[in-house]
């Protein structure tokens, strides 16, 4: 028992031998040899064990408890195993015909600490004739303890995941209705593909007559960005009305569109303190699904003949579906939550400008442009095990989205083209692709 650390001490009443401990450095775990902890068929016995490894002042506590040992039976005959923790008891039987290694683990919640020492009480019992045993060979004691605010900060990561979801993927859903080509153009069917979050799909543009215009597209996409990795089909279409070239100054423009990402794949980042030196990080899956609508009004401004400026302003509701899931417990994550299905639904407001002129002849540029504000409007809330519920708020942010398209005239009915884009939230940080495409007039 000498030595700076968690120590150890046992009294088994079946051996009568003082145990052997290993200290581990980092005064959170201790590993106990209850030698000769030995059960033959039809007694039963216990091990009590106090473990100096202590939950701080003020500290959520959790011990994870790892018993090994090696149980003999026959048909009919059984062991158990059993740890009583603060009036706590969890147990494991082993039935049947067994002749091999026994492993379990248990998890003993604390509450607030301070907490001097996991003190328990090891219970062995057999069942059956005397040539029936079991033995308890190791107890290795992890301590893990967290903070409230620790565990709110983890559950705004979450909130901010899907903050980030909808900011990010509405910009690049602005790929598949045109954002980033002129609004007056032939009709037209393209495809596209870009790096950066990886995204493949195809679009499509017709002029109706009259000034009614129709864009569309459909993609598959995998992004991630501001603690969230998605994965799915992206769907966006977009009707609009352009006020037919009558010789004024400018040109009234209105327009709604919707997108939809049906079945996305999630996966969701937190991070928290758990008592050791980096933390614990948490990554999980799940299922989701996006929908939302947008309408605009704006106005669109021609230069000069080969050139258009469009300026307008948007405003968008999304709702975001994110399926309910439970974290697996373990070592790296002694804390695992489990959240419940739930929708939530976002706001934003959405300034946009977009420049389109040919350069020379057959090479067109586009720059487009836009900065807006997101409104999130509902909290989320996730049982913390050990902890309790804890809840984190909306997230809303301000945002920016950028991009350049530069297109070559291959012939007069295909088209190849470049483009960067971009997208900056002030809370879920910077998304940035890059891709090429060609389309095809008809």
């Amino acid at each position: 028992m000498i030595g700076t650390g968690a120590a150890a001490a046992a009294d088994c009443a079946a051996s009568n031998a003082p145990p052997d401990v290993v200290i581990a450095p980092d005064d959170r775990s201790a590993t106990v040899f209850p030698d000769g902890f030995i059960v033959f068929g039809g007694d039963a016995s216990t091990c009590a064990v106090n473990v100096a490894v202590p939950i701080p002042d003020g500290y959520f506590g959790v011990y994870k408890i790892d018993s090994r040992g090696f149980v003999a039976l026959a048909t009919g005959e059984s062991a158990t195993y059993s740890v009583t923790y603060d009036g706590d008891t969890q147990s494991q039987v082993v039935d049947g015909e067994y002749l091999e290694d026994a492993f379990y683990t248990h998890y003993f919640g604390t509450g607030l600490g301070p907490i001097a020492s996991f003190d328990a009480e090891f219970g062995l019992a057999v069942v059956g004739d005397g040539a029936a045993g079991a033995e308890l060979d190791s107890i290795d004691v992890l301590a893990g303890f967290t903070t409230w605010d620790a565990q709110v900060a983890s559950v705004t990561e979450l909130s901010l995941g899907r903050t980030a979801l909808v900011t990010h993927l509405s910009a690049t859903g602005g790929l598949l209705i045109g954002d980033n080509q002129a609004m007056e153009r032939e009709d037209s069917v393209g495809v596209f593909g870009a790096v950066g979050s990886h995204i493949v799909g195809g679009t499509a543009h017709f002029d109706l007559g009259g000034g009614f215009l129709l864009d569309g597209g459909a993609a598959l996409f995998d992004q991630s960005v501001g603690g969230v990795a998605s994965n799915g089909a992206l769907l966006g279409l977009k009707a609009s009305y352009l006020q037919p070239d009558d010789g004024a100054s400018f040109r009234i423009i209105g327009s709604a569109g919707l997108r939809l990402a049906p079945g996305m794949n999630l996966t969701f980042t937190r991070h928290y303190s758990d008592g050791s030196p980096e933390g614990a990080t948490v990554l999980v899956g799940t299922a989701g699904h996006l929908f939302g609508f947008e309408a605009e009004a704006g106005v669109l401004v021609r230069p000069a003949p080969t050139s258009e400026l469009v300026f307008a302003v948007a405003v968008s509701r999304t709702w975001l579906g994110v399926d309910g899931y439970e974290e697996t417990i373990g070592g790296s994550n002694l804390f695992p939550i489990a959240t419940a299905t739930a929708t939530g639904t976002f706001d934003a407001v959405r300034l946009r400008a977009a420049w389109t002129a040919e350069l020379v002849e057959d090479l067109d540029l586009t720059l487009h442009g836009a900065v807006g504000q997101s409104v999130a409007h509902d909290a989320l809330t996730a049982n913390v095990a050990f902890v309790g519920d804890v809840q984190a708020g909306a997230v809303s942010e301000f945002f920016a989205e950028y991009g350049a398209r530069l297109g070559w005239a291959l012939s007069p009915a295909t088209t190849v083209s470049v483009f960067a884009l971009g997208s900056t939230g002030s809370e879920s940080g910077t998304h940035l692709q890059a891709g090429a495409g060609a389309s095809m007039k008809f």
